[in-house]
């Protein structure tokens, strides 16, 4: 059970008439929605858990295909620009600026991740383990979003 959220039960159905959340304003819309979806059948569960992954999967073949482009695209032209002598490309110092870009990121990171309540591998885990038909749902429209299979 997650405990972060409470539910206030009506006396006309079992479902709930509000949900009371302790959090900003912005996780409040998934938290609604989540304990929503928790409360349907296992088949709403596992198509609400289908629907939003095969999106994601979509979304995110057609992001990273397009960034591949983008990127492949750009070392390419630059490799052909260093070829014909049209630019020279300081790779040491570019080396160096990477590296420094990568520590900042890095350390940006554990600030985030260290000023979490509840890390979220906790949640994920905790959303598997108690929520098969949702994050199997999920799961498996994932795999199809991403590889392509039409709806």
């Amino acid at each position: 059970e997650i405990s972060h959220i409470t539910m206030c039960e009506s006396d006309e159905s079992s479902r709930p008439s509000r949900v009371d959340v302790d959090q900003s304003d912005d996780e409040v819309v998934e938290t609604r929605v989540l304990a929503m979806v928790l409360h349907f059948s296992p088949w709403k569960q596992f198509t609400v858990g289908f629907g939003v992954g095969w999106i994601s999967g979509y979304l995110f073949r057609k992001v990273s295909r397009t960034a591949a482009i983008v990127i492949g695209g750009t070392f390419v032209a630059v490799q052909g620009a260093v070829a014909f002598g049209l630019i020279e490309v300081n790779w040491g110092s570019l080396k160096r600026a990477a590296r420094q870009k990568m520590k900042h990121v890095e350390n940006k990171v554990s600030q985030i991740v260290s000023t979490q309540d509840q890390p979220i591998t906790d949640f994920v885990v905790h959303l598997c383990t108690q929520h098969v038909y949702l994050t199997s749902g999920f799961g498996s429209g994932v795999f199809s979003g991403f590889i392509g299979f039409p709806l």
